[in-house]
Formats: C-alpha cells, structure tokens, sequence
C-alpha cells in the first residue's frame, strides 16, 4: 500500500510486517456500485449515554446483503472512528478470526493511543466497544475497503453545538398519574375496581355502547399519528341485567389520542364529575430516522487482553533498553574493538615486573641561601674607614694585652 499524507501528516505502517489478506469474497456489493459524486452520504448525530457521560456520535447508514444495513460510526470527543464498524460494513459475512488479525496489523502498525477514551482529557476517558483508530488512519485504510466516499465526508464532519440530537439510551417508561378521587357508583352495590387494558386504536370509528356506571381504566400509550378511537371496557362481574342502563350522554365514554406528549382519557359516571387520566405518549421526534445506532460498552475480556498485551510490549521495550545500555557502558570507545590485541595488551602488563623509578631532577642545583638578620651585617665603609677601624681594634687589643700580661707573673 502507498503511503497517505493527511493535513500535514504523514500516514504510514510502522513495521515491514505484510498485511493479512483482506476477505475479498465477503465484500460488500453495494459498496462496488457506481459511486454518484454528486451525492454526498448523510452524516447523522446522535447522543450516547454511558456511566453518566454523554457523548456525540455520528453515523453513516450503509446497505447490507439481505435487506439490512450496517453503521460507520465516529465519536467527536476524540474525534476517532470505529475501525469495528468499517470492517463489518465492508465485509459483512466475513469471520471473526479475519476480523481479528486485521484489528492486530492495525494496532502493530499505527499510533491510537486515546482514541477510544482512556486519556488525560477527562470529558474523553469513557470506552466504547470495538477498535478505534484516527480519521487519518480510517482514511488511509477506507481504500481497500471501498469505503472512501464514506470516510471522507464522515472525517470532515463537525455536529453542531447545542443542538439536541437524538438519544441512543431508552427512557424509563413514565407512569400515569393517579386521579384524586375515584367513580362511584348510584346503586346500592359494593364499591369493586377491575383493571382494564384499552384495546388498540380503531380510526375513525363511532362512540361505543354504554359503560357500566362503576369503571375503572388503565390506558396505555397511543401511537403517533393515530385518529380518535374508543375504548369499550368489559362489565365487572355482577350481574349485567341489575346494572346496565340505557344509553345516554353522560356514560359515554371518549378516548383521543394525538402525537402531542401527552393523551388524555374522560370518564363520566352517573351524578359525578368526569375524571381525565392523562396517559404519557411517545417522543413527538419525526419517524423518518428510526434507526439509530446501538453502541455498546466496552468488553471486558477484550480490554483486560488488550491490557495484558500492552504491558508485555512495554516488558519487551524496557529489556530490550536495558540490554543496550548494558553494551553501550561495557564498550570504551578511546579503545580498539580488537578483543586479541586487548588481551595480549593486559598480559604483557601483568608480565611486567614492579620496580622504584628514581627521576633526578632537571634543574641545576644551587646553595641555598641563608637569611640573616639585617641589624647585626656591619654598615659599609670606605677602605680608609675600614683601615682605621681594624687600627683601632688591633690597638685597643694591645692595650687590652699589656695591662693583663704583667699582672699574670707577678
């Protein structure tokens, strides 16, 4: 495959690992059709809820062999897509284990590291199901899946902001209120309650006979876009006879549904005020887009795999680290690679015997000189002082010698 450059960056495989072959025969036949330029495929959005996140994702609706139809999905909070999903769409009758070894070349071979949550963004961290790969690398590999014209506008996709797009999570079914006072009945009979399930809607058709006077209704939510209709509810079960009475206006009973949010069901019974119980209807969002994409969480085998694998590769990186820096310190390179010449070097110092090596200096030497006291050296004197200076002394000597001399005889 030839290498993909994408605004700037340079997408390539990061090993000279071959690529498994692609299951060709599993193709998608609509997917090799002619391809209308003109006609660029729908991006849809919707909102994801998972572990109180909420996250907008848009999908591309492709047709399936069979009648059925497959979805390419992006995520926008790290702007990924779903490699799962475009192998699938792709390929639809393809294996499993083929499915599998090419999620591998792919992990082996391009950086999506935060692409599928996980990161240091925290509105980003919440994981989806499948494998997840950059818009760079989905359009790299949208070649050998024929899925170029539907990456391409999917990549360049932007949802607006605020919008309120549909909901992928189901919403709880909302209960019908309870009315605050119940019908009661003119006769003398015991008050009894029987739940009654109203059928489904008949358009268009005439008010139904007349309703016992003791009636109590549970109504379930209408469909959109349905006509009036009427709810004929069965007779408790006391006798018929002691308590039917002809028809008239105020036992009729109306039921209309419409596709506001809401429907409401009227009882009138006999001397009593009618009682209205509002009934809950469906999203009054049009049914033109009823197919939205079901994206589940993550595996957690499949994550705890991907794990494991991960700290292996990280294992391997840090050995293989440490092994060269192990070479890198026991190689000197002021030294020659020659292992022979070293060991013939550390034998021949090891033969050679230890012995005093005495230097004699090379600067000639000199007497050293004394230093003496400056008050005791005689000042200098002429030669005539010094001549009557040694007259005196040898003067004052005789004298000195002729006074003590005599004095030794006597």
């Amino acid at each position: 495959m030839a290498h993909w450059q994408a605004n700037g960056n340079h997408v390539a495989p990061k090993t000279n690992t071959p690529r498994p072959p692609l299951p060709h025969t599993h193709v998608n036949p609509y997917l090799l059709s002619p391809i209308d330029n003109a006609k660029t495929p729908a991006v849809k959005y919707q909102v994801i809820t998972r572990e109180g996140q909420e996250i907008v994702v848009g999908r591309v609706k492709i047709q399936t062999p069979g009648g059925g139809h497959a979805f390419v999905l992006r995520r926008f909070d790290t702007g990924a897509i779903s490699l799962t999903t475009m192998f699938r769409a792709a390929f639809p009758s393809a294996h499993q284990d083929t499915e599998n070894t090419e999620n591998q070349w792919v992990k082996a071979n391009f950086d999506n590291r935060d692409t599928n949550g996980s990161g240091k963004d925290p509105s980003a961290r919440l994981r989806l199901a499948g494998t997840w790969v950059t818009a760079e690398v989905a359009q790299y590999l949208a070649a050998e899946y024929n899925l170029e014209h539907i990456i391409r506008p999917l990549a360049n996709a932007q949802p607006e902001s605020h919008q309120p797009y549909r909901r992928s999570t189901k919403a709880s079914p909302q209960k019908p209120a309870t009315t605050s006072s119940t019908a009661t009945a003119s006769d003398a009979h015991p008050n009894k309650r029987r739940k009654e399930s109203s059928p489904l809607p008949v358009p268009e058709s005439a008010p139904a006979p007349p309703t016992p006077t003791h009636v109590d209704l549970r109504t379930t939510t209408a469909p959109r876009r349905s006509g009036r209709s009427t709810v004929s509810p069965a007779p408790s079960q006391q006798s018929r006879a002691s308590r039917t009475k002809p028809p008239s206006k105020r036992t009729a009973q109306r039921v209309t549904a419409t596709s506001t949010t809401t429907t409401s069901t009227t009882i009138v019974t006999n001397g009593k005020e009618p009682i209205r119980l509002a009934t809950p209807a469906e999203s009054d969002a049009p049914d033109y887009d009823n197919d939205i994409a079901e994206i589940p969480g993550p595996d957690i085998s499949a994550d705890i795999a991907e794990q494991k694998e991960l700290i292996a590769k990280l294992k391997a990186e840090r050995d293989a680290g440490k092994q060269a820096l192990d070479v890198d310190t026991s190689m000197d390179p002021d030294e020659p690679e020659d292992s022979g010449s070293q060991l013939k070097r550390s034998r021949e110092e090891a033969e050679k015997p230890l012995q005093f090596d005495f230097k004699e200096p090379s600067s000639p030497t000199t007497e050293r000189a004394i230093a003496t006291n400056s008050r005791l050296r005689l000042p200098r004197l002429e030669p005539q002082q010094k001549s009557a200076a040694w007259g005196a002394l040898w003067f004052a000597a005789g004298l000195t010698a002729a006074a003590t001399i005599p004095s030794l005889f006597m």
